[in-house]
């Protein structure tokens, strides 16, 4: 079988675990890395046994990389992704797709131009948890949807490249963005956004907010909102779903999720790699290269395109011009 070649842009803490997923399927190669810090690429390309680069130009000319993965720091993901669609090869770009959604749609634009596909990592959907969480609200088990909220009160220490908004964007590009596009994926197209962010800053290296609330409204009449801060001592995530028959509660921290209906009935759900969240993230990553790989190689229906990107990248877009106006924003926003 012939393999899709893959190069890695980017080789933190991420990428590295891109790449080592990639590594145990079937259908694909890890051929090349890159990064800035050419010692860095060549420490992991050694592990990988495949070729380092110092610069992702480098990188795109060799014929053995016909598709890309893209972890760097979020405010160079337009640069490579329109560059790699321009020499013909095809992207999985983690998310966020950028830091607003101008430069997601000529993201999408350029790799449209070119013929190429545009994956964006949105994985948190793909964990165990959260994907039978999803399940159980879509299969009408709860009725129809009319609320949703999601809890994310953790601690995360914001620093290099990650504390500057000009490399980052701000909090909602990270973590937020993660429970922006579960909400998406749950709940359908969001019609209005408002969010509120807090005066004070716990973490004073870091050059934006870290604490932030978001209301969403749907199309289909559901309310969603998340609560979001990375400077918790006492950290949580767990998210609630309600709906005319029934509601649920999901945990996954604590992998379980508990289903109660009007008529009485009660059901905990102990989703398997109880407590892993390791053990959940690796299949989260599997299952997004598998249908990327699959995507490109033989044009499978992907479960994640560019196009999720954007429309999470979109709501950000829109709580970020709420907070400054200080009212609500209708969606979708003006395409620029």
């Amino acid at each position: 079988m012939v393999e899709l070649g893959i190069g890695l842009v980017g080789c933190g803490r991420w990428g590295q675990l891109l790449a080592r997923t990639v590594q145990e399927l079937d259908g694909a190669r890890v051929v090349a890395v890159q990064n800035r810090t050419l010692s860095r690429a060549e420490t992991f390309a050694s592990e990988l046994g495949v070729v380092a680069y110092e610069t992702y130009q480098e990188l795109l000319a060799d014929p053995n990389v016909q598709a890309v993965l893209v972890s760097n720091p979020h405010s160079l993901h337009e640069e490579v992704v329109v560059a790699a669609a321009q020499a013909g090869k095809h992207v999985f770009c983690e998310k966020p797709l950028a830091i607003d959604v101008a430069t997601c749609y000529r993201m999408i634009d350029a790799t449209d131009k070119h013929g190429v596909k545009l994956m964006c990592g949105q994985v948190t959907r793909l964990y165990p948890v959260y994907k039978r969480a999803a399940e159980v609200a879509r299969s009408g088990r709860l009725g129809q949807l009319a609320a949703m909220h999601v809890n994310d009160m953790v601690h995360i220490d914001r620093v290099r490249w990650w504390a500057r908004s000009e490399t980052m964007g701000a909090l909602l590009h990270s973590p937020g963005v993660h429970f922006i596009d579960f909400l998406l994926f749950v709940c359908g197209q969001a019609t209005s956004v408002y969010a509120v962010e807090s005066e004070v800053r716990v973490q004073q290296g870091v050059d934006y907010q870290d604490s932030l609330f978001l209301l969403v409204e749907f199309e289909s009449g559901v309310i969603g909102s998340v609560e979001c801060t990375v400077s918790c001592l006492t950290p949580g995530r767990r998210g609630q779903i309600v709906g005319t028959l029934g509601s649920l509660t999901y945990d996954p921290n604590e992998s379980w999720i508990e289903v109660a209906t009007w008529k009485g009935e009660r059901e905990r759900i102990d989703v398997s790699l109880s407590g892993d969240r390791r053990a959940q993230m690796a299949i989260g990553v599997r299952a997004e290269l598998e249908s990327f790989i699959d995507w490109v190689t033989h044009d499978a229906e992907p479960i994640l395109t560019g196009w999720d990107g954007l429309r999470a990248v979109e709501i950000i877009d829109a709580a970020y011009q709420s907070i400054t106006q200080k009212r609500p924003i209708s969606l979708p926003l003006p395409r620029p």
